[in-house]
Protein backbone atom coordinates (compact mmCIF):
# COMPACT_ATOMS: atom_id res chain seq x y z
CA UNK A 1 0.00 0.00 0.00
CA UNK A 2 1.09 3.11 -0.99
CA UNK A 3 0.29 6.87 -0.04
CA UNK A 4 0.66 8.64 -3.16
CA UNK A 5 -0.42 6.58 -5.82
CA UNK A 6 1.11 6.20 -9.12
CA UNK A 7 -0.07 5.97 -12.96
CA UNK A 8 1.07 4.44 -15.82
CA UNK A 9 0.87 7.97 -17.69
CA UNK A 10 3.80 9.43 -15.17
CA UNK A 11 7.12 10.68 -16.30
CA UNK A 12 10.60 10.52 -14.79
CA UNK A 13 10.06 14.35 -13.33
CA UNK A 14 6.30 12.88 -12.08
CA UNK A 15 8.31 9.90 -10.30
CA UNK A 16 10.45 11.94 -8.94
CA UNK A 17 8.18 14.45 -7.61
CA UNK A 18 5.73 11.53 -6.22
CA UNK A 19 8.82 9.80 -4.59
CA UNK A 20 9.59 13.39 -2.30
CA UNK A 21 5.54 13.38 -1.74
CA UNK A 22 5.60 9.90 -0.51
CA UNK A 23 8.70 10.70 1.59
CA UNK A 24 7.00 13.79 2.72
CA UNK A 25 3.75 11.78 3.99
CA UNK A 26 5.90 9.27 5.63
CA UNK A 27 8.00 11.84 7.50
CA UNK A 28 5.12 14.08 8.53
CA UNK A 29 2.02 11.62 8.50
CA UNK A 30 -0.18 14.96 7.16
CA UNK A 31 -2.21 12.20 5.08
CA UNK A 32 -2.65 10.52 8.73
CA UNK A 33 -3.02 14.19 10.83
CA UNK A 34 -5.27 16.16 7.76
CA UNK A 35 -7.11 13.43 5.79
CA UNK A 36 -7.82 14.86 2.70
CA UNK A 37 -5.58 17.56 2.66
CA UNK A 38 -3.40 18.07 -0.79
CA UNK A 39 0.00 19.53 -0.42
CA UNK A 40 1.24 18.67 -4.39
CA UNK A 41 4.18 20.46 -6.38
CA UNK A 42 4.85 20.81 -9.95
CA UNK A 43 8.64 20.43 -9.58
CA UNK A 44 10.92 18.80 -7.30
CA UNK A 45 12.45 20.19 -4.17
CA UNK A 46 9.78 21.51 -2.72
CA UNK A 47 9.16 18.91 -0.45
CA UNK A 48 12.45 19.36 1.51
CA UNK A 49 12.26 22.83 1.61
CA UNK A 50 8.69 22.44 3.50
CA UNK A 51 10.37 19.79 5.53
CA UNK A 52 12.79 22.42 7.18
CA UNK A 53 10.02 25.15 7.19
CA UNK A 54 8.53 22.36 9.59
CA UNK A 55 11.85 21.84 11.63
CA UNK A 56 11.67 25.62 11.67
CA UNK A 57 8.42 26.47 13.35
CA UNK A 58 8.83 23.57 15.49
CA UNK A 59 11.89 25.31 17.42
CA UNK A 60 10.28 28.83 17.37
CA UNK A 61 7.17 26.64 18.80
CA UNK A 62 9.23 25.09 21.44
CA UNK A 63 11.01 28.62 21.86
CA UNK A 64 7.18 29.93 22.38
CA UNK A 65 5.95 27.65 24.59
CA UNK A 66 8.61 26.99 26.51
CA UNK A 67 8.51 22.57 25.89
CA UNK A 68 9.14 20.18 23.53
CA UNK A 69 6.92 20.40 21.06
CA UNK A 70 6.23 16.84 19.40
CA UNK A 71 7.02 15.90 15.47
CA UNK A 72 2.70 15.50 14.52
CA UNK A 73 2.13 19.00 16.33
CA UNK A 74 4.80 20.80 14.64
CA UNK A 75 3.38 19.41 11.48
CA UNK A 76 -0.16 20.35 12.67
CA UNK A 77 1.12 23.82 14.12
CA UNK A 78 2.94 24.68 10.49
CA UNK A 79 -0.03 23.41 8.51
CA UNK A 80 -2.12 25.89 10.46
CA UNK A 81 0.21 28.97 11.03
CA UNK A 82 1.45 29.01 7.89
CA UNK A 83 0.44 27.12 5.54
CA UNK A 84 -3.51 27.30 5.23
CA UNK A 85 -3.37 31.10 6.35
CA UNK A 86 -1.11 31.54 2.91
CA UNK A 87 -3.20 29.41 0.65
CA UNK A 88 -6.65 31.47 1.69
CA UNK A 89 -4.70 34.44 0.40
CA UNK A 90 -3.88 33.26 -2.83
CA UNK A 91 -7.26 31.81 -3.15
CA UNK A 92 -8.83 34.99 -1.88
CA UNK A 93 -6.49 37.24 -4.47
CA UNK A 94 -7.29 34.31 -6.75
CA UNK A 95 -3.52 34.37 -7.60
CA UNK A 96 -3.49 30.52 -8.91
CA UNK A 97 -4.82 31.67 -12.01
CA UNK A 98 -2.11 34.14 -12.81
CA UNK A 99 -0.10 31.11 -12.96
CA UNK A 100 -1.14 28.13 -15.31
CA UNK A 101 -0.05 24.65 -14.33
CA UNK A 102 1.18 25.42 -11.16
CA UNK A 103 -0.60 24.28 -7.71
CA UNK A 104 -1.35 26.27 -4.38
CA UNK A 105 1.60 24.34 -3.05
CA UNK A 106 4.41 25.86 -5.36
CA UNK A 107 2.75 29.33 -5.24
CA UNK A 108 2.87 29.14 -0.91
CA UNK A 109 6.69 28.44 -1.24
CA UNK A 110 7.53 31.05 -3.75
CA UNK A 111 5.58 33.88 -1.79
CA UNK A 112 7.01 32.56 1.29
CA UNK A 113 10.30 33.29 -0.17
CA UNK A 114 9.06 36.17 -2.00
CA UNK A 115 8.07 37.73 1.71
CA UNK A 116 11.44 36.61 3.33
CA UNK A 117 13.44 39.07 0.37
CA UNK A 118 10.80 42.04 0.96
CA UNK A 119 11.27 41.78 4.40
CA UNK A 120 14.84 42.03 3.92
CA UNK A 121 14.83 44.93 1.64
CA UNK A 122 11.95 47.02 3.04
CA UNK A 123 12.07 45.45 6.76
CA UNK A 124 9.78 43.06 8.71
CA UNK A 125 6.40 45.19 8.35
CA UNK A 126 5.64 42.99 4.94
CA UNK A 127 2.47 40.90 5.69
CA UNK A 128 1.12 37.61 3.63
CA UNK A 129 -1.23 39.61 2.19
CA UNK A 130 1.36 42.21 0.92
CA UNK A 131 3.75 39.74 -0.62
CA UNK A 132 1.18 37.79 -2.06
CA UNK A 133 -0.50 40.85 -4.17
CA UNK A 134 3.13 42.03 -4.65
CA UNK A 135 4.24 38.88 -6.06
CA UNK A 136 1.35 38.00 -8.17
CA UNK A 137 1.90 42.11 -9.83
CA UNK A 138 5.79 41.31 -10.71
CA UNK A 139 5.58 36.87 -11.13
CA UNK A 140 2.10 36.94 -13.32
CA UNK A 141 2.43 34.44 -16.47
CA UNK A 142 -0.74 37.14 -17.70
CA UNK A 143 0.04 39.54 -19.64
CA UNK A 144 -2.36 41.77 -18.78
CA UNK A 145 -1.50 41.73 -15.40
CA UNK A 146 2.62 42.25 -16.08
CA UNK A 147 1.59 45.13 -18.65
CA UNK A 148 -0.54 46.48 -16.01
CA UNK A 149 2.22 46.21 -13.28
CA UNK A 150 4.52 48.17 -15.91
CA UNK A 151 2.21 51.09 -16.34
CA UNK A 152 1.64 51.25 -12.88
CA UNK A 153 5.31 51.22 -12.04
CA UNK A 154 6.10 54.36 -14.70
CA UNK A 155 2.97 56.61 -13.91
CA UNK A 156 3.78 56.03 -10.35
CA UNK A 157 7.73 56.06 -10.26
CA UNK A 158 8.50 53.54 -7.41
CA UNK A 159 7.88 49.88 -6.53
CA UNK A 160 5.55 49.97 -3.77
CA UNK A 161 4.31 46.76 -2.18
CA UNK A 162 0.83 47.95 -0.75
Amino acid sequence: EVRVPVTADLDADDLVIKGEYADFLERTRLDELLPGRKIEFTSAGGYRRLLEQIAVHRYFMGLERKRPIAEDEAVLGWYYDLYRPLVTIIREQHILSDFPGRTETDLYLWIMDHQHFLRERLGPGVSLEQAAAHFARHYSARRSRRLLHTVQEIVGGDDAIG
